[in-house]
């Protein structure tokens, strides 16, 4: 067990609180928080580490699933708000998570053919 004082949040928490407080901005502001929140994704959850517990209870796969559903939340705000730039960073991120991911491509290309 990986025992954590209570003050301490990790990145997946993070995430998390975005989600639900990003749902009450409007659509700028919205990008703006979860573009910082993406920030903090640079690859698989864990690829550095050697624990092969997170991988045995899921955690890895929440994780990723909720990595992936910010940026297509972001995604979405960018495309509405026609920011290509931040579509572009958006789906880069997702790219880092789950790299070769098709929906994330396409995000990426969409961005390109308008920057």
């Amino acid at each position: 067990r990986l025992f954590l004082d209570r003050r301490i949040i990790t990145d997946g928490e993070v995430l998390q609180i975005l989600v639900t407080e990003t749902n009450k901005m409007e659509r700028k502001q919205a990008l703006e928080v979860l573009r910082a929140g993406l920030r903090l994704v640079n690859d698989l959850p864990f690829s550095s580490s050697n624990y092969s517990w997170a991988d045995a209870e899921g955690i890895t796969s929440s994780l990723v699933w909720r990595a992936s559903h910010v940026v297509r939340m972001a995604a979405q705000c960018a495309m509405e708000l026609k920011d290509y730039v931040a579509l572009m960073e958006v789906s880069d991120a997702g790219l880092r998570v789950l790299p070769g991911e098709t929906d994330f491509l396409t995000l990426k290309g969409l961005a390109s053919v308008h920057s």
